[in-house]
């Protein structure tokens, strides 16, 4: 039985041969499933062995539900957060992240998710958030306020102060045009250590095509 990266590099290598290797890959996730981390699957490096898929091209996780446009996802206010957020974020020429703490008040919390798009651009996690968590849930919630971009990890960090000054890297300085490549560049040095997921879902990027594999 093959692999999921065996899986993934079957596709990608006739996707590659029939249209182009300047790819973006999306991945569709229920949100049960969001402390699983699509950029760590390993794939055929260039010359010889494996790398992690977000090291070889810009890979994203949205949410599944949410893009399909079902009920109780609040899609309609998701479409219009997330394009203004969007629009701000992309007319800085330097990212400014807001940082969740696991010890964050949930007033506080509430109040920087009401700032991303005019302070902030980009939501960032310094610990490995439950997407199932019961009662207050801090993830889920920054989702659900329609928050495009946000960075969280998927293994809990020995040093929070460490994940914060290497992602503020991929974020602080640079455009949301340079974020994918950035990220890019974290998943060759530093991805193993914490599993990092880059969840982008902005509403204006509708496959053209829904075609489900069982695989």
């Amino acid at each position: 039985m093959e692999t999921l990266g065996e899986i993934v590099d079957r596709y990608l290598s006739e996707v590659e041969q029939q249209y182009s290797q300047n790819l973006r890959l999306q991945f569709l996730v229920s949100h049960e499933f969001f402390s699983w981390n699509p950029q760590t699957i390993p794939i055929k490096a260039q010359l010889g062995g494996t790398a992690p898929l977000g090291s070889t091209y810009p890979t994203v996780m949205r949410w599944r539900e949410r893009t399909l446009g079902l009920p109780r996802t609040r899609h309609q206010e998701w479409a219009q957060r997330a394009e203004s957020i969007l629009k701000c974020a992309s007319a800085c020429p330097a990212l400014s992240c807001g940082w969740i703490a696991e010890d964050l008040d949930p007033n506080n919390l509430k109040d920087l998710l009401k700032a991303v798009g005019t302070k902030h651009h980009v939501v960032a996690f310094d610990f490995s958030p439950s997407p199932i968590k019961t009662g207050p849930n801090p993830l889920m919630q920054a989702i659900f306020e329609g928050i495009p971009v946000i960075l969280w990890p998927c293994v809990n960090p020995t040093d929070r102060a460490e994940i914060r000054r290497v992602l503020d890297v991929c974020t602080g300085k640079h455009s949301l045009t340079d974020l994918m490549e950035k990220m890019k560049e974290f998943y060759e040095t530093e991805q193993g250590k914490w599993k990092v997921t880059l969840f982008w879902d902005n509403p204006q990027e509708k496959p053209e095509k829904w075609e489900y594999v069982d695989l």
